[in-house]
């Protein structure tokens, strides 16, 4: 099984784009990642040592703790060099979040809110409710690094949108090429538009805003989610069920670990299937993919271009491979914390 390490970069970066409605890490249709470290009993902590935002960004993330809008954004991302576009509709008070999306999206009846302690993903056509740690604490960390190593921003003026004055701040990688950019409001703090782009310099997604009331009557309800007889999933769930259908054993971090499960995907690359797992803690962020045991660990290795801290292991029941910004030793280290998880 000969699996490029620019596919799994590109696949790690494009989740943000692949996660569908609501965009989970910073991309197209939402806020970042996952929050937070463990609570009592997390053990371990992030790896290495985290760039500084730059200060239009933490002011930003400061005044987005207490943004209270409502509003219309179009987001749009590319499949195959198709464009797909939908609209979402968002209520935001503070670290609280409502995502519903109009009639004509191919995720229309889906709702996700999102609190200071849990994420909910409601999908009407399975009746089932997904859970999952809160983002709002990680809206910013992903302009850390810009998607690459070494990518740096620029600030440049964003022009007007919806009759506000906005500020670009756009990361180039180290040969000056786009990784992404943002269009903010300074007085508000809020992102106003968003744009990825892909490793051939090409547009992979954006968000923008269509219409914003930043002072909006928000109801009593808008942050709860009551409906009855829904079943309700959790990442560990969804991580079983997955590792099972692909044939491999459960292995990630213990519930116990501060890093927490934040999301899974199956997906296929080259024919084969792939089990990716989103890991996140506080500023950090970790990709760990699970494929069969008896992968080619040393072409993995060998194709391997090292953009992003790269490292790859086997276990019994699984080839296992850990991609962050950190050093291999870093990752080898949090490698030892990885376990065959069990019910």
């Amino acid at each position: 099984m000969k699996i490029s390490f620019s596919i799994l970069a590109l696949v790690c970066s494009g989740l943000i784009l692949a996660q569908g409605p609501g965009g989970r890490r910073g991309g197209p249709g939402g806020p970042g990642g996952p929050g937070g470290p463990g609570g009592p009993g997390g053990q371990g902590g992030g790896f290495g040592k985290k760039e500084e935002l730059p200060p239009i960004l933490k002011d930003a993330q400061e005044k987005s703790k207490k943004l209270r809008f409502s509003g219309t954004r179009l987001v749009t991302f590319y499949r195959a060099g198709k464009a797909e576009s939908h609209e979402e509709y968002l209520t935001k008070d503070g670290a609280r979040m409502r995502i519903e999306f109009s009639k004509n999206s191919p995720f229309a009846g889906q709702v996700i809110i999102e609190t200071p302690e849990v994420r909910k993903h409601y999908y009407p056509d399975r009746n089932e409710l997904k859970e999952s740690p809160a983002a709002g604490r990680r809206q910013f960390e992903n302009f850390r690094f810009g998607g690459v190593r070494g990518a740096k921003p620029v600030i440049s003026d964003g022009g007007f949108l919806l009759g506000m004055k906005l500020t670009r701040v756009q990361y180039l990688d180290p040969m000056k090429n786009p990784t992404f950019e943002v269009f903010i409001d300074l007085k508000s703090g809020l992102a106003v538009k968003r744009v990825i782009y892909g490793p051939g310099g090409n547009v992979a997604g954006s968000f923008e805003f269509k219409s914003l009331n930043l002072n909006p009557k928000i109801s009593k309800d808008a942050f709860s989610f009551n409906r009855k007889g829904v079943k309700v999933i959790r990442p560990i769930d969804d991580l079983f069920a997955k590792a099972k259908e692909l044939g491999v054993s459960p292995y990630g971090f213990s519930s116990k670990d501060a890093y927490k499960l934040d999301g899974v995907n199956l997906r296929e690359m080259r024919g084969k299937k792939v089990l990716i797992l989103n890991y996140a803690m506080s500023d950090s962020r970790l990709t760990m993919f699970l494929m069969n045991p008896d992968a080619d660990l040393a072409e993995i290795q060998k194709s391997s271009r090292r953009q992003q801290g790269f490292y790859a292991w086997k276990e019994v029941g699984a080839t296992i491979i850990l991609i962050g910004d950190a050093s291999q030793d870093e990752l080898q280290n949090l490698a030892k914390r990885v376990t065959n998880l069990k019910r």
